[in-house]
């Protein structure tokens, strides 16, 4: 399986994903990348980018998702979590 650029033995479930994670991966993400960091699907992801929530980019490859904005969703999701 492979998660953010670093490799991970496929078991059962998603990969772990930690804050060195987070640190190491790239600026823009796939599509893929994304939904393996965030553990939001990808369709999920693809109605956030088309509701303007996401700041991503189409590319030769598909959508990239600017890591930043993701992180952004993720914090304000936990916000949203924690005030309520």
């Amino acid at each position: 399986m492979r998660v953010i650029g670093l490799s991970y033995e496929s078991g059962v479930g998603m990969a772990q994903v930690t804050m060195v994670t987070w640190a190491f991966a790239p600026e823009w993400l796939s599509l893929e990348e994304a939904a393996q960091l965030s553990g939001h699907s990808e369709a999920l992801l693809l109605e956030l980018i088309q509701d303007g929530a996401l700041e991503a980019e189409p590319g030769a490859g598909g959508w990239k998702i600017e890591k930043a904005s993701l992180r952004e969703f993720q914090e304000a999701l936990f916000d949203l979590y924690a005030s309520g």
